[in-house]
């Protein structure tokens, strides 16, 4: 009866617009449960059940009903015992049970009338399929954080999970401390990245967050079919922190790598001679440097130390950590500084958590994460992607704090019901300061080569929160039900401040040394907002061999703008104030989700699994900041006439005026919007082939509706009716070498042209995105000495997509698109009869595998293989049509594709026992073995560069910008105690 009350009263709080309750994808902890029969298969009740493990205070007891069925819930990931006891019957424990966040593993009982008086101890075979649960997820336990040979970041681990897929790839260290794009099954947004259940997501799919990666017990990645505890359509990752113990445990954690010593080179001439590493000659005599060694890692280093342990056993524990991490690449991940300055990453952590048993049922926990990034000389363009700076002086400042806090309160009651509430916060300020800001700023797209300072520039973030959720069991409503019902409020701002916009406010940008447009900007002081509240409610039905987990979410998003102010500048010489707008857009969803598991065999074996769910966009502040007519990014655009000839943009140079935002220019929101959203289909089968062994094959279809973006409204695609003819000077970029041809376009409409800018936010129509992928997958747990990972996925996509790897755009689409593929560099629906107007359409495929074996004499050895296939690109141009620059597809994207990644890395540990519990780890590293030498980014543009080592003048077409960093060993030492 009391259950019944509690649940009642929990279905009204979250009803309303109380804050209390609510999960998102955040639960930390995962079940155990089970039946308990004799040797003749019969139902035993009255068994009494107890589990206990070092991740818990205490152990705890329940007992079999009248099915024989038991249930812990709540429980932590770690490893666990199960014992059996009841009267008559011979006691059996069941022991090493590994249980990961999200994972329900059941464990059965099988006694025996009693005829000795001693426990029979079973080394229990942890369930490698879960029965119940149609996500599609991977679990990274302690073990397997420590053993893998990576950047110890979020996109390592990223990089190791079945079927999701990187935009740059890591060797060594050579991109730690640097954000990586990524899809999962084709798709490639709407992420929700959680450290303790707190979300940190940086707008609507990045992370917001370099954290200590030596600080987490526990990773799970669910990738697809993610429950009506996930709000959004994307990757959900949650990342545990440790909690320390009843023993007093510490560590210290050291990597070391010397580019001098223990690396290869990989590059080859003839990448060379297309133009990678175009380091000046002045500087190649001055330095002693070397082009070939322009991928190269010069040094990197890593300390974390940490202890924790009791403060009263079964009571409080703490844990502290320290991370300092630095590594200097000889250029950075995405483009290049010219003139030997290494590109340098710092991080530095500091991590807290303390863990409060209350009482027996009640739980408290605190826990921080602060952390510093600075790079001191980081690549930053306005325009161009893979930016070639010819010194650091066009590089910028980045010296950026960022943290992540709780408090969470967990009560367990009974076996038959757990609450958990937490509350806290995500932030930072992210800082830009250009190492120059006096030098006028031009930029080349077609060679990609930039001069001139940068920008005065900070991103602040808060976002506030609450979550919860409430699980209970029912069993007399037609079979065994999991209910779990919760919600969330987020309250998010986003302050964006430009104190410069580049050198004087304008930012130049030029194709082939010829003057393009010129962008003249505001500075600016922007606010941007979300609320959002989010409901949910699962059922986990379990009838024979049948379950069904069916689920509903409903959310709310309210847009909003709080009161704020533009400084005066050069081209705004008056400030201006803007009166707050509490509702700029509201978005109210109600969406189902719906999961089927069938036993095929009964015996939790062989299972079929399908499942259904439509996922709303997170709008993030991003749409207010659309909308907002002091956005945070504030210029106009015009046509460049060089009447002089200097390249430097005075007063009575501006052309025919090609986009405006901030300033005179207006925003209107269509009245109609809707937000957009992810419908995902996915069914497998999944076999559990012993020995911790399982395996499984699936499809799975995300599907893209209702993209959204920004178009200016006085120039619809209807307006350019201008028949107009357009030059394709040919791949080798030389004008009137014999491969030029005349390609029709088409020039806006003179009447248009003439009109103001009207900002206008809306759904086009036809702009969706679909993503198809089948896997084949297969995992072991670790036993008998090791385990595996291991998946091939093949993806079709259907995208408005036209720059993989930033290769070079080709369609000419609004600002602020919605459905924006990982890879792709523009996705949006195009505003202009000009370049691609249809869905890029390819497939594209992916394998990895990693594992680990123990031979004994303490030994570990981990291999991790990665192969990845190479994304389609095709030539591109850029012209003048009618005063207005567009880019135009001068082959199909389809018509050639980057090579193959592969990279195998390799780590091998000797453990050696030192005094009493006290350990020391020996580590080698070995990374990209081949030292295969792929390039993952090149210039698709049309256009010549001079090559200044040499001073042969060669095309931009096909010059590598990224290429995989070579061959290299690590050498580290771990203590623990």
């Amino acid at each position: 009866m009391k259950n019944r009350w509690l649940i009642a009263l929990l279905l009204l709080v979250v009803a309303g617009v109380s804050p209390a309750f609510a999960q998102g994808g955040a639960g930390s902890t995962g079940s155990i449960q089970g039946e308990v029969k004799d040797e003749s298969g019969g139902i035993l009740p009255g068994v009494t059940v107890t589990v206990s493990g070092t991740s818990m205070m205490g152990a705890r007891t329940d007992t079999t009903n009248s099915q024989g069925v038991y249930r812990f819930i709540g429980l932590p990931a770690g490893t666990y015992t199960v014992k059996f006891e009841l009267s008559g019957f011979g006691p059996v424990t069941k022991q090493d049970i590994r249980l990961g966040i999200g994972f329900t593993a059941n464990v059965t009982g099988k006694l025996s009338v009693k005829n000795m008086s001693e426990t029979v101890d079973v080394t229990g075979e942890s369930p490698a399929v879960d029965t119940t649960a149609t996500r599609v997820q991977t679990n990274f336990d302690k073990g397997m954080l420590d053993s893998l040979p990576n950047a110890r970041d979020m996109w390592s681990l990223l990089g190791s999970t079945p079927a999701v897929q990187l935009r740059t790839f890591d060797v060594g260290g050579s991109s730690a401390g640097t954000q990586t794009g990524y899809v999962a099954y084709g798709n490639g947004g709407q992420n929700r990245p959680l450290i303790e259940g707190i979300n940190t997501t940086e707008g609507t799919a990045a992370a917001g967050f370099y954290f200590d990666y030596g600080s987490f017990d526990e990773v799970v990645i669910g990738a697809a079919g993610n429950t009506a505890e996930m709000p959004s359509g994307g990757v959900l990752t949650n990342f545990i922190g440790k909690a320390g113990g009843n023993k007093l445990t510490g560590e210290v954690y050291y990597e070391y790598e010397d580019g001098d010593v223990l690396q290869s080179t990989n590059l080859t001439q003839d990448q060379l001679n297309r133009g990678y590493a175009n380091i000046p000659r002045s500087v190649i005599q001055q330095l002693g440097l070397k082009r070939n060694e322009a991928n190269t890692l010069v040094s990197y280093k890593n300390l974390n130390a940490s202890i924790g342990g009791p403060i009263m056993k079964d009571k409080l524990w703490f844990w502290v950590g320290l991370l300092r991490q630095e590594n200097t690449v000889y250029q950075p991940p995405s483009g290049a500084i010219l003139d030997g300055t290494g590109f340098l990453t710092k991080l530095n952590n500091y991590t807290g958590k303390v863990t409060y048993q209350i009482t027996p049922k009640d739980k408290l926990i605190g826990y921080v994460q602060y952390g510093v990034k600075q790079q001191p000389f980081r690549v930053v363009a306005g325009f161009v992607a893979g930016a070639q700076n010819p010194t650091s002086k066009e590089t910028s400042l980045q010296d950026s704090p960022s943290w992540v806090g709780k408090v969470e309160y967990n009560r367990i009651l009974g076996n038959r019901g757990f609450l958990e509430i937490r509350a806290g916060e995500f932030g930072y300020n992210f800082a830009l300061v250009g190492n120059d800001q006096t030098t006028p700023r031009v930029e080349d797209r077609a060679t990609l080569a930039v001069k001139g300072g940068g920008y005065d520039w900070e991103l602040d973030r808060r976002r506030k929160q609450i979550h919860g959720a409430y699980t209970f069991f029912a069993e007399k409503l037609g079979g065994s039900h999991q209910i779990k019902v919760g919600g969330e409020v987020q309250h998010e701002t986003g302050r964006e401040r430009f104190f410069s916009y580049w050198s004087n406010n304008v930012l130049h940008v030029v194709n082939n040394g010829v003057p393009d447009f010129v962008r003249l900007g505001l500075a600016s002081d922007s606010w941007n907002g979300l609320r959002n509240y989010g409901l949910f409610v699962t059922d986990t039905f379990v009838l024979n061999k049948l379950t069904i987990n069916l689920g509903g979410r409903y959310d709310r998003y309210r847009v909003f703008l709080p009161e704020q102010a533009r400084p005066s500048s050069r081209f705004s010489p008056q400030a201006a104030t803007f009166a707050a707008v509490s509702n700029i857009q509201t978005f109210n969803h109600v969406t189902p989700r719906l999961g089927v598991t069938y036993d095929l065999t009964g015996d939790g074996k062989t299972v079929w699994k399908a499942n259904f769910g439509r996922y709303f966009f997170n709008p993030g502040v991003g749409l207010a900041d659309s909308a907002n007519p002091n956005t945070g990014t504030q210029y106009s655009q015009y046509a460049w006439n060089d009447l002089n000839g200097d390249r430097v943009w005075q007063a009575g140079e501006s052309g025919a005026l090609q986009a405006q935002f901030g300033g005179t220019a207006s925003v209107v929101v269509d009245p109609n919007l809707r937000n957009s959203y992810t419908d995902e289909l996915s069914t497998w089968l999944e076999r559990n082939l012993g020995g911790n062994v399982g395996a499984r094959v699936g499809f799975v279809w995300k599907m893209d509706r209702n993209g959204r973006q920004q178009e200016n409204q006085n120039r619809p695609r209807s307006a350019w009716t201008v028949p107009a003819t357009v030059t394709d000077i040919g791949p080798d970029g030389n004008a009137n070498s014999g491969d030029e041809r005349t390609v029709a376009a088409f020039g806006l409409n003179p009447a248009n042209a003439a009109l103001p800018v009207v900002n206008y936010i809306f759904n086009p129509d036809g702009y969706t995105a679909d993503y198809k992928t089948l896997e084949v997958g297969a995992t072991k747990r670790f036993s008998n000495k090791w385990s595996m990972v291991s998946s091939f996925a093949k993806t079709w996509t259907s995208e408005f997509g036209t720059s993989y790897f930033g290769t070079g755009v080709g369609n000419n689409v609004g600002s602020g698109g919605t459905l924006a593929g990982g890879f792709s560099g523009s996705s949006g629906n195009p505003i202009t009869p000009n370049g691609q107007a249809d869905k890029t359409e390819f497939s594209q495929w992916n394998f990895k595998i990693h594992g680990s074996y123990e031979p004994g004499w303490g030994l570990r050895l981990t291999p991790v293989f990665n192969m990845q296939q190479g994304f389609p690109y095709g030539r591109v141009f850029s012209a003048a049509v009618g005063g207005l620059t567009q880019n135009f597809m001068a082959e199909e994207v389809t018509a050639h594709r980057l090579p193959t990644y592969k990279q195998l890395n390799f780590r091998a540990e000797k453990k050696i026992g030192l005094r009493g519990r006290a350990k020391l780890g020996v580590i080698f590293d070995l990374f990209n073995v081949f030292n295969a030498n792929p390039e993952y980014s090149l210039n698709a543009r049309t256009g010549r560069l001079t090559i200044s080592e040499t001073g042969v003048n060669v095309p931009t077409l096909g010059a590598p910008i990224t290429i995989l960093p070579p061959r290299i060993a690590r050498f580290s030492a771990r203590i623990s105690w």
